[in-house]
């Protein structure tokens, strides 16, 4: 080091680092051992350390804490902690006041948003709006309400209905709230051929005001415990004439959720498109109109080393996980007894299910083939509605089946007992995953509502090079 580079250094007081690509490699997370040595040296120097981010707090990932630096600068300077937990604020503009205040306070409750990921492709906190002390407590207080007064849900599927007024009249929203507030109490009356736009439909309907409205819909995943909100995908500034008028054109064509044309002079309604629309795990899909890229960002990407760090925690406990398969979670098993002994196989097994995972549609497809192909045969033995139904039993049959495969096959699988291939693969879907070595796999699957084999497990067996050599079902 020269002499002028050498005196320079002697006056720094203070070092700050960036996350991404400075202290961890940013698409997998890993820290270099020489990292905490380099902040305990520092110390040891009496230069203080800070952490300077884009990311919210929230988005300071546990192994960056854990170097116990003096300052965290996040939001890009908007808000500012040391490393006792204590703010430092700056006056800004208040989002909802408008006038300049001390900002940097939250909510306490943790919004994520499936369009916006950390490097690992972990739902990352939202916390950017400049906020004072005042603001932070009303914007909680409304969520709470929220949460705890208009969440609703529709098959599974959580949603928060928010409305909102152009010219805004406190005594008429005040009703609108209630109104809400009531009909979130009424039983639910919604039955399994009820879409859920015609239960949005009935939630809002007989309101004298409705059309002064339009409404927020947010399909979330609300964890009271810790207070965070997923927000899986949003319908902004819905107009209620909007779903009264879809509503009906499906009532009079009978569509639920499937997808079919309808028939109408209304060209911007020439379609509507419900089949798995609203399923939770497409909802980032659709909300920006791109499923090719989607993958398994939902759940986590299959990190190898990652995962192997888990299951070296606890090896016993850890060979069981979950992973998202075409919007659905299921259990991968990798089938080992001694961690210690297996681990260049439990490695290549990882692999292989990572393989398996990125290309779940292509996957998913093979394993149906397969099965059509070895268990067919034994499923169309055991459909025989007229033995397992009533008579009167038979319209709902053909209406709960007709939301899967479709009126025409519906009607043929219920009155000529007739189970085509087609159809089979329609009504089954991949459960669990068991990898074995030489990069063989077990796949188990289910009938939909159990419509077949009435709970009975099926299986098929299959490799890595998209090879299957059987299949079977339990029972």
């Amino acid at each position: 080091m020269d002499a002028k580079l050498k005196y320079k250094a002697k006056k720094i007081k203070i070092i700050f680092f960036d996350i991404d690509d400075t202290l961890r490699t940013s698409k997998t997370g890993f820290i270099p051992a020489t990292i905490p040595t380099v902040f305990k040296q520092l110390r040891e120097k009496g230069i203080l350390t800070g952490i300077a981010s884009g990311r919210g707090i929230f988005g300071v990932v546990p192994e960056i804490r854990d170097l116990k630096p003096d300052f965290f600068v996040t939001l890009n300077g908007a808000y500012i902690e040391d490393k006792k937990g204590n703010a430092f604020l700056k006056e800004q503009i208040d989002i909802v006041t408008q006038e300049k205040e001390p900002c940097g306070y939250d909510p306490n409750i943790k919004f994520f948003t499936m369009d916006n990921y950390d490097d690992k492709f972990k739902e990352q906190s939202i916390n950017r709006l400049p906020m004072s002390k005042n603001t932070a407590k009303l914007v909680k207080k409304g969520w709470m309400y929220a949460i705890n007064n208009l969440k609703f849900y529709y098959k599974g599927l959580e949603y928060i209905i928010i409305p909102s007024m152009v010219n805004f009249d406190e005594d008429i929203f005040q009703g609108m709230i209630n109104f809400l507030e009531k009909s979130n109490t009424l039983s639910d009356e919604a039955t399994r051929e009820e879409s859920f736009i015609r239960k949005l439909n009935k939630q809002i309907e007989n309101f004298e005001y409705i059309n002064s409205f339009t409404l927020d819909i947010f399909f979330t995943e609300v964890n009271v415990t810790n207070l965070s909100v997923k927000i899986f995908a949003t319908l902004e500034d819905v107009l209620p004439s909007r779903i009264r008028k879809v509503a009906n054109l499906m009532q009079e064509d009978h569509i639920t959720d499937a997808m079919k044309r309808i028939q109408s002079e209304d060209e911007d309604i020439g379609f509507v498109y419900l089949k798995d629309y609203f399923r939770i795990t497409e909802q980032f899909a659709i909300s920006t109109n791109s499923i090719a890229n989607l993958k398994n960002k939902i759940l986590k990407e299959i990190n190898v080393e990652e995962i192997m760090e888990e299951i070296k925690k606890n090896p016993k406990e850890n060979r069981r996980f979950k992973v998202f398969w075409n919007g659905k979670k299921i259990e991968v098993d990798l089938e080992y007894y001694d961690f210690e002994k297996e681990i260049d196989e439990i490695k290549e097994k990882l692999e292989n299910l990572k393989t398996l995972v990125e290309n779940a549609k292509e996957w998913d497809k093979k394993i149906k083939d397969a099965a059509g192909e070895y268990i067919l045969e034994d499923a169309q033995y055991w459909w025989e509605p007229s033995a397992d139904y009533e008579d009167e039993d038979m319209p709902g049959l053909i209406e709960d089946l007709a939301e899967i495969v479709g009126k025409e096959e519906a009607e043929k699988m219920v009155n000529d007992e007739e189970l085509s291939l087609e159809v089979f693969k329609k009504l089954i879907y991949v459960n669990s995953i068991t990898l074995n070595e030489d990069g063989n796999f077990n796949v188990s699957l289910f009938d939909i509502d159990e419509l077949i084999f009435s709970g009975h497990i099926m299986f098929v067996y299959g490799n890595i090079n998209g090879e299957f050599s059987g299949g079977d079902f339990a029972g």
